[in-house]
């Protein structure tokens, strides 16, 4: 964890804590927790390692997705972007089990079609905990 901090005390020290590269460094030690949490409750690594790694798909995605609504909303970079990495991430959930491949096909709609609505970032917020919430429940169900 401790590069993945040290890339987030330098932004902070920076006043670019909403970087992107910033963001997507306090994904990876938190979708890691998963694994130490796994193996503290008794799991193995290997039982740990899809859930962990759909978490980081769906998290990492989070980044630039929700730039597209808020920050970047006008930057037509990131919207491809967003949506590349959603339709890798699709094919690499459904790669770790074909259930995750309906979640994630949900996160590449949104990516798709959501950006330039003018949604309100609230809306934004709530839909996106909607999405974890989805994430979890398939996690649950497949791994639970």
């Amino acid at each position: 964890m401790a590069p993945f901090l040290a890339v987030n005390v330098l932004h902070a020290r920076r006043n670019r804590e909403r970087a992107l590269v910033n963001g997507l460094a306090a994904v990876v030690p938190a979708c890691g927790m998963l694994l130490v949490a796994h193996r503290a409750g008794g799991g193995t690594l290997a039982e740990g390692l899809a859930p962990a790694l759909a978490c980081l798909l769906y998290f990492a995605g989070t980044v630039p997705y929700v730039k597209t609504m808020i920050r970047e909303r006008r930057s037509e970079a990131y919207r491809r972007g967003s949506v590349a990495h959603h339709a890798a991430a699709l094919v690499a959930a459904a790669l770790l089990d074909p259930w995750l491949a309906v979640p994630s096909a949900c996160y590449l709609a949104r990516a798709a079609v959501l950006p330039g609505r003018g949604l309100k970032v609230a809306v934004v917020g709530a839909a996106e905990v909607g999405c974890s919430v989805l994430l979890l429940g398939f996690l649950v169900a497949l791994h639970g």
